[in-house]
């Protein structure tokens, strides 16, 4: 099924190539005004072309789409943001940041492209310049409201917490309804001892989105050190069932059990912080390692690994396309891309993962048993057989894959025999 979908794709990029070279071969012997303008109807082809394979997480081919289509047209700003968002995605911030430059000088309004190149500096460890830009995009746009969060965030940063509440409160104005906006000045709030107008921007907060693990935290910490040992457990218990990874709940209910006389349960809360605290000392090494190295497709796949222990499968998936894009031949990193994305249920994006990564290393043995899972789901239990069979002669001591041949072949013979009654 996905092979045919793959083809698909290949002929509207193969239409698209069609179609640019009829309009490029029809500027020839037109006038000047006609031939800019077929010049830049080829760009916009080339736009949307690139938009669909951004949106299929084919950032790499965007970024050559991109590029021709800026070669085209150079003065539409348009492109230049989007080459720039593109580059981003991968890790590519001092491109990224020349695009959004070019942006910005060719519409110094574009307030989008001023607080995108805050965003890419930021990530680049250059925090004093990220926030002049942020203020730069505040100036061209004073209403628009993600700069406010990231002005907070900075000054957060640097510890100056009145400018950041002071940003938050303004974000909080423009968009009143921003949950993490709301809780994160919430938070502040209490850091600064202003905690009867933290507890009341945080319960305001729940009854917008009762689901946010970390308002009902940030509650159980003010309720904590407000000494309600009982309402401090309900709050952090409720934390931590939407959000098993809550780092901070876990230490404070950990706390809070053992001033309510519960040792043993105490002690089995901390030691499931000790673990998760691990994870997040392991993140700042390797984002540390990053900064120096930002070469290494490694480093990445690492650091996919530890926020998808963590459960934050979406910027696991990124940092798995980070390395990707430094090393197209890192089969581990297709196919732990792959096992991502079929838990999200994309099982098509699934499948172009895993044949990457047999691209890249044909005897790669889970690439082919997560085509056979593919597969399966897609009720092709005959092509699973073969998928699932060629894993297992390659790792014949993976039980996991024995299994999964085994469940496949039994479906099979189980649609036999409904057949033949």
């Amino acid at each position: 099924m996905t092979p045919e979908i793959e083809g698909c794709a290949g002929l509207r990029v193969s239409c698209l190539a069609a179609l640019i070279l009829f309009l490029l071969n029809a500027c020839e012997g037109v006038a000047p005004e006609k031939q800019a303008a077929r010049q830049q109807e080829a760009a916009r082809a080339l736009l949307d072309s690139a938009f669909e394979q951004a949106e299929r997480g084919a950032s790499v081919e965007a970024i050559l789409l991109l590029r021709r289509a800026a070669r085209l047209d150079s003065l539409n700003p348009v492109i230049h943001y989007d080459l720039g968002n593109s580059l981003a995605r991968l890790g590519r911030l001092d491109q990224a940041a020349e695009s959004f430059q070019r942006v910005i000088s060719l519409d110094p309004e574009f307030v989008e492209a001023h607080y995108n190149l805050a965003s890419v500096r930021s990530a680049a460890g250059r925090h004093e310049e990220a926030e002049e830009l942020v203020a730069r995009a505040i100036e061209a746009d004073s209403g628009y409201q993600p700069a406010h969060r990231a002005l907070a965030q900075l000054r957060e940063r640097r510890g100056d917490y009145d400018g950041a509440i002071e940003s938050l409160e303004i974000a909080v104005g423009i968009h009143p309804d921003d949950v993490e906006a709301r809780n994160q000045l919430g938070f502040l709030l209490g850091k600064q001892g202003r905690s009867d107008a933290a507890e009341a921007i945080l319960r305001r907060t729940l009854q917008i989105d009762s689901t946010h693990a970390g308002t009902w935290a940030h509650l159980g910490a003010l309720l904590f050190a407000a000494r309600d040992f009982p309402s401090a457990r309900q709050h952090l218990e409720i934390a931590i069932r939407l959000d098993a990874y809550h780092t901070k709940a876990h230490f404070d209910l950990a706390n809070c059990l053992m001033r309510l006389g519960e040792k043993e349960n105490g002690r089995e809360m901390l030691r499931r912080f000790e673990m998760l605290s691990s994870i997040d000392t392991d993140i700042v090494k390797y984002r540390d390692a990053i900064g120096h190295d930002p070469a290494d497709p490694a480093l990445y796949q690492g650091l996919a690994l530890l926020y998808s222990k963590r459960g934050e499968t979406n910027r696991a998936i990124q940092l798995y396309r980070q390395a990707i894009s430094r090393d197209d031949g890192f089969a581990a990193a297709h196919n732990n891309l792959g096992n991502l994305l079929l838990q999200q249920n994309r099982s098509e994006e699934a499948a172009r993962a895993y044949r990457a990564a047999l691209r890249a290393d044909s005897t790669y043995a889970f690439a082919h048993n997560g085509i056979g899972t593919v597969r399966m789901l897609s009720g092709n239990a005959t092509g699973a057989v073969d998928a699932f069979e060629r894993a297992v002669e390659l790792d014949s001591s993976n039980r996991g894959f024995a299994e999964n041949l085994k469940s496949a072949q039994m479906l099979i013979e189980h649609a036999k025999e409904s057949h033949d009654r």
